[in-house]
């Protein structure tokens, strides 16, 4: 089994599976050419292996590029810290061929990446939990820049699907702050667990209270609006849900009201996978062929 370490280590948090060149010949316009793991905040490595090795067995041909979240950096970092978190990776990794910055919305999956041009580039996003989901909208920040670096009108992610495992969340501060809360908390557990609670408190309070009581928006808020704006990911990309009517951190509802707004959007190709009783970003270790299935499905009857 593979391990975190025998990635290619591209920063601290960031590692890249690059696929032997022979496997270029086993690649379709079918199957994803990337695809981009944004971690729960602190995912422990032996967690994020079984992700990691369950897409390389559905897609052995593709490159995987994994971005783990970290709790300190996530919540103290701020915007300007995520986009720097994942900058070289975007300009290195995922969008280092400069005809991707030439090409509209509508055109972002029908122009041929370096390196195999007879291969389209089908790039998959998978953002777990809302940590995950912040650094995808810092990739998204990025893509623009280097848009307007290019004298090009900000556009969309070049992307064919992306998948919402855990996320997103409601934005009820009064509501969310036990969930929060106990979310945070997690990054805290070297702490006793009153202490711990008592810091995610404190966090809470500061990162998403203040700014609802100060009339701005908050970091919740921001999360939900940018996954379901066209300028950040293309209408015509795939979406597909997966989360859990027993999730203590993320309410069913809340993503059943994302999906929603969604296709309010304009977004038509939405699927949704709820599992009966798993818990937060436990789907696939909970019933691993159910969600490994739905992905699958997924991809092929969205994406091909």
């Amino acid at each position: 089994m593979a391990t975190l370490s025998s990635l290619r280590k591209f920063s601290e948090h960031i590692y890249v599976y690059d696929p032997p060149a022979h496997n270029d010949k086993q690649t379709t316009k079918s199957t994803p050419t990337k695809i981009v793991l944004f971690t729960w905040a602190d995912a422990p490595p032996r967690l994020v292996e079984k992700y990691f090795m369950g897409y390389h067995e559905l897609y052995p041909s593709a490159k995987i590029i994994i971005v783990m979240a970290r709790t300190m950096s996530t919540f103290f970092g701020g915007q300007e810290t995520a986009k720097s978190f994942v900058k070289e990776m975007v300009t290195k990794e995922l969008y280092n061929n400069k005809a991707e910055l030439t090409r509209g919305p509508s055109s972002s999956v029908d122009t041929p990446m370096s390196g195999n041009d007879s291969i389209q580039p089908n790039i998959l996003m998978h953002a777990f939990s809302n940590s995950g989901g912040l650094n995808l909208e810092a990739v998204s920040a990025i893509w623009h820049a280097m848009q307007r670096s290019a004298m090009q009108k900000p556009g969309p992610l070049p992307i064919k699907a992306l998948i919402l495992d855990s996320t997103p969340g409601g934005t009820s501060f009064f509501r969310e702050f036990p969930r929060w809360t106990s979310g945070v908390a997690l990054g805290f557990a070297f702490l006793p667990k009153f202490l711990a609670k008592l810091v995610a408190g404190m966090i809470v309070t500061v990162l998403m209270g203040l700014p609802i009581l100060l009339g701005r928006e908050s970091m919740p808020q921001r999360g939900r609006r940018v996954i379901n704006s066209p300028t950040n990911i293309p209408v015509d990309s795939a979406r597909l849900y997966i989360y859990s009517k027993a999730d203590p951190l993320i309410h069913d509802k809340d993503v059943e009201q994302h999906a929603r707004e969604a296709k309010e959007k304009g977004y038509k190709q939405i699927l949704l996978e709820k599992f009966p009783d798993s818990g937060h970003v436990a789907h696939m270790r909970q019933d691993p062929s159910r969600y490994w299935a739905a992905i699958a499905k997924f991809w092929d009857g969205c994406c091909v």
